[in-house]
Formats: C-alpha cells, structure tokens, sequence
C-alpha cells in the first residue's frame, strides 16, 4: 500500500479527514492504536485535528492512520466516559483563543482561566477575546476582562455584527495556527465569517431558557485563513475540565500569583484560606484581583470534589 505524511483537517462521524498533498482522505484509525489508549490513561480518540500522521491509502479517496507522529503542542480536556482519560481537542497548534461574550451567554471566567491553564500545560499561548462589545454598553464587562491585560495575557475586543476589532482579530490569527474554545453562542463562528465570508459556517444562537448557545458547529475542523494562518474550530461546549491537574498545580498557572506562592507559611498552600498565606494577604493589599482569586477557588475545589472530569464543572 502507498503510504505518505499527512495532516487531520477534521474529525466527525464520516471518519478522520487527512490532507494528504492536496488530497483529502477519508481514513479510519489502526486498531493498535486504540488499544494503547485503554491500556494507559492516554487520550481517548488517539487522533486530533491538527495531528501529523503516517496515512496508507486503501482506495481511492480512503485511507487508514498508521501512525500519529510527536506532537508540538496540544489543547485538551477530560474525557467525558468516567475514566481519568484526555479528550484532545486539537494538537500542533500556537495559541488557543477563548472567545467570550460580554452579553448572552453570560461570561464565566473559570472557563476563560480553565482554557488559559490547559493551553499552558499544553505549550501553547494563550489568548483571550471578548465579543459583542457593542452590547456592552456602559463598558463594564471589558473593564472586568481588563484585568487579564494587566497580567500579561494578549486580549482582543470584537463585535462581529458591528465588525468592531476584526483587524486586531485579523493581526492575531495571520501566519499562527490557532484553536478556537468557548461556550456555543459566543460568537467564534460569526467571527469567522465575518474575516472569511466565503466560510457561511452556521451560526449559533442563544437558548432563552437556559442563556446558554446551542451547538451548531458539530466538528473539529482545521480551516486555512486566505491572508495565512489557520484556524481550528471547535463544536462549543457547556464545560471545559481540566485533564491532569491537581489542585496543588493551579496556582503556578496563575502568573500574577507567582511571586507569592513560594512564600506562603505552608508549603501545601493551596491559597484559599490557610494561615500564614502570603497570595491571601497580596490579595487583602489589592494587589491581586478579587475576581481572579474567585474563580482560582472555583477550579481548586472543583479538583479537590473530583468534578473536574465531570460533563459539568462548577461555572
């Protein structure tokens, strides 16, 4: 069989996609391995957008995956089957993005801090954008998002509808491969078409019973941009977990936490309310946000409840 390197560009229920040279394959994964996956907490597809891979071809327009080479980077979460297993969501990429709204949904900062911490495990930058400012009147919800300007982290401002911050949006995707995380109804998909029109991805909307988005992206797919660069679009999801971190781990990934973690008069600190605690007494100074340190706590208890692997994490 005529075996050749290739790249996953999609994964859905038709199969994994690999662009082989030009040519798109439609390939089932080798057995093997799967069954290093349930032998081994490793994830639980084998396979990601975005994975280099060794493709034979067994017919014309098919394909089977032999092998996934070493990935650069990786952005993943918790497999939602009970097991301690990984779910990738996509690998060899630069930066997650973690689109946010100012309006509906509602922003839950846990989950921009859940995305910010996996891309960083996964050694990946990581980058926030705040959408539908145009409905954030009085400014308040980009005066929150601030804060993670103030720590070092790259914040974009957009409006899709009032094509608001698409060039700095623009500026930040070119010549990067970039994956796309966040609640369905954010926005990431009128972004997209927004920069690329000729995309016409669907577009979700906002569930009046719960202010949550309904899913309309049903795929990963790797996208290539026309001014350069890629994107990898994810179906939204309702929760993001974090896959292998102990509670212990999160405080490292908070940056402006970092100069007191060390100082702490116990050295299992976690931070929350233990005497002796030298983020606890930055953060009555003000030198620290409040908000930040709320959803630090957030995630921590919900690592130490075990719900982190969970469908549904604590917002």
């Amino acid at each position: 069989m005529e075996t050749g390197d290739g790249i996953v560009i999609r994964i859905d229920g038709g199969g994994h996609h690999v662009d082989l040279a030009g040519e798109t394959l439609r390939c089932r994964v080798r057995g093997r391995l799967f069954r290093r996956t349930r032998e081994t907490l490793l994830p639980k597809n084998p396979v990601a957008v975005g994975d280099q891979v060794r493709v034979a071809r067994t017919a014309p327009g098919e394909g089977v995956i032999e092998e996934v080479h070493p990935r650069r980077t990786r952005l993943s979460r918790p497999a939602n089957d009970g097991t301690r297993r990984e779910h990738l969501v996509a690998a060899n990429v630069d930066q997650a993005l973690v689109v946010v709204s100012s309006h509906e949904p509602p922003i839950r900062y846990t989950l921009i801090d859940r995305v910010l911490i996996a891309a960083e495990r996964g050694g990946m930058k990581g980058v926030v954008c705040l959408n539908k400012i145009d409905l954030d009147i009085k400014g308040a919800v980009r005066e929150q998002v601030a804060i993670y300007e103030r720590i070092g982290y790259s914040v974009l401002y957009t409006s899709a509808t009032a094509r608001q911050g698409l060039v700095s949006l623009r500026e930040a995707l070119q010549g990067k491969t970039t994956v796309l995380a966040g609640h369905s109804g954010t926005g990431k998909s009128s972004l997209l078409n927004a920069l690329l029109p000729g995309l016409s991805i669907r577009i979700a909307e906002v569930s009046e019973s719960t202010g949550k988005g309904r899913h309309t992206t049903s795929s990963a797919s790797l996208l290539p941009l026309e001014f350069g660069g890629y994107v990898v679009d994810t179906p939204g999801f309702r929760a993001f977990g974090l896959s292998g971190v102990e509670a212990a781990d999160v405080a490292i990934h908070y940056p402006e936490m970092r100069p007191y973690i060390d100082r702490c008069r116990f050295k299992d600190c976690l931070h929350l309310r233990e005497p002796g605690c030298e983020v606890l007494a930055a953060l009555e100074r003000g030198d620290l946000s409040r908000l930040r340190h709320e959803s630090y706590a957030k995630i921590v208890e919900s690592i130490k409840a075990g719900l982190e692997g969970e469908e549904r994490v604590s917002p």
